[in-house]
Parts: C-alpha cells; sequence; structure tokens
C-alpha cells in the first residue's frame, strides 16, 4: 500500500478529493490542512498531492523545505502559468482543481507506473480493482485461458497474457518452468529433475518442461550462490 498526503487549508477540498480517491485501495491517504504538521511526517510518504496556493505557504516553499526527502510532487492548481516555474522542483505533475476528479483519474496510470518503478511492487488490475503487490508475495504465476493468476498471500485474476505479464515482471528472480507458468525462485523448495516438477515451499507442486530444464537449473542454482 503506498502512503499519499494531501495538503491544502481548506476542508471542503480536503473533502472534495478524498471522494476522488476513495476508488484507488491501494492507497493509504492522509489529509493534512497545516505544512508544518506534514513536514514534520514527510519522510513517510510515497506521494504529495498540494494546493499551490494556501494562506501561509506556498507550494514552491514547501518543497523547498521538504526539498531532501524523497517523495513524488503533485500541485494542485487553478493557476496555469505556474507550469513554467516548476522546472527546479521535480515537479511530477499537476492536477487542475477545476478538473479535478478527471485529471486524478486521468493521470492516475502514469503516476502508478512512477510507483511501481520507485518500489518493489507491481500494479495489476483484478476485477474492478487497481492493486499493488509486492514481488516477494508473489509465489508464482499462471495462466488460465484469457487470464492470469497470480497466487501470493492472496489469489489475483488478471485480463493479460503471459508474454505481457513478462514484461511487466521486472525481477531477476521470477523464471519460466514451463510455457505459462512463472515461479518466483524465493519459494522453490527444491527441483526434481528426475519427475520434471518443481516443489514450492508449501508442498506445491508445478510441472517443469524440458524446454525450460536446462535454463531453470541454471538460473536456481545461481539464485542460491547470491
Amino acid at each position: 500500500m503506498y502512503k499519499v498526503a494531501i495538503l491544502d487549508d481548506e476542508k471542503d477540498f480536503l473533502e472534495e478529493i478524498k471522494e476522488c480517491l476513495q476508488e484507488y485501495e491501494m492507497y493509504e491517504v492522509s489529509y493534512f490542512q497545516d505544512a508544518k504538521s506534514l513536514i514534520k511526517e514527510i519522510d513517510h510518504f510515497d506521494v504529495v498531492y498540494i494546493d499551490y496556493e494556501m494562506e501561509n505557504i506556498t507550494a514552491f516553499e514547501f518543497f523547498k523545505e521538504t526539498q531532501l526527502s524523497k517523495y513524488i510532487r503533485i500541485i494542485i492548481t487553478k493557476y496555469d502559468h505556474i507550469v513554467y516555474k516548476s522546472i527546479d522542483y521535480d515537479i511530477f505533475d499537476f492536477i487542475r482543481k477545476k478538473k479535478l476528479k478527471e485529471d486524478i483519474h486521468n493521470k492516475m496510470k502514469r503516476l502508478l507506473k512512477k510507483l511501481e518503478a520507485d518500489h518493489d511492487r507491481i500494479i495489476v488490475e483484478s476485477g474492478n480493482q487497481i492493486i499493488a503487490i509486492y514481488y516477494d508475495d508473489i509465489q508464482y504465476i499462471h495462466t488460465d485461458k484469457n487470464y492470469i493468476i497470480i497466487h501470493g498471500k492472496e489469489e489475483y485474476r488478471i485480463r493479460s497474457t503471459f508474454k505481457e505479464m513478462l514484461k511487466k515482471i521486472k525481477k531477476n528472480n521470477f523464471i519460466t518452468i514451463s510455457y505459462g507458468i512463472l515461479v518466483n525462485m524465493r519459494y522453490i523448495q527444491y527441483i526434481n529433475l528426475k519427475e520434471m516438477r518443481v516443489v514450492l515451499e508449501n508442498e506445491i507442486q508445478l510441472p517443469l518442461s524440458y524446454k525450460y530444464k536446462n535454463s531453470v537449473k541454471e538460473a536456481y542454482q545461481e539464485y542460491k550462490i547470491q
């Protein structure tokens, strides 16, 4: 779950943006009306949405105060001209107040890709939800007709192809053991080359294809000596 902070000195606007973010269950959202309170906790957050101009501080002044902290900066503004002043502040994106819900929704995929790249998680759509899953929580992945099933702490069913999932997985400790089956090596208990089976820590047995036998053996041996 990603930690998101919203900073605005108008309570009504905080309620409005809260409503916009409710559908994104991978977010744990905190709301602030006072900049000093957020500055004290800034290192706990992955993303900060901030109103450009508040009564006691501007977004750029806030960024100066927190310039040593690593988080994604998103400005909420009703002024178009401030985009050109933002070069020195590493602003990730802008949200227009008058198009709040529309902009949050339209720019969400870009934000999620950035979060996925910065963190050890994969972002997937399962049912009507967008979910962030830690790579280390995934035991294995397999195909089921037009779907991909991700097995971990929970089971997620995603409409995707195996090739698309291979492109999406960015961790080296995942290996293909048969076409349509991708395994996280940290969960492998042992590989039975005689019976062509990969046995996971929870005794789940998965078929090993002759096509992948040598590559799986080499990859697993290399993984174990790291």
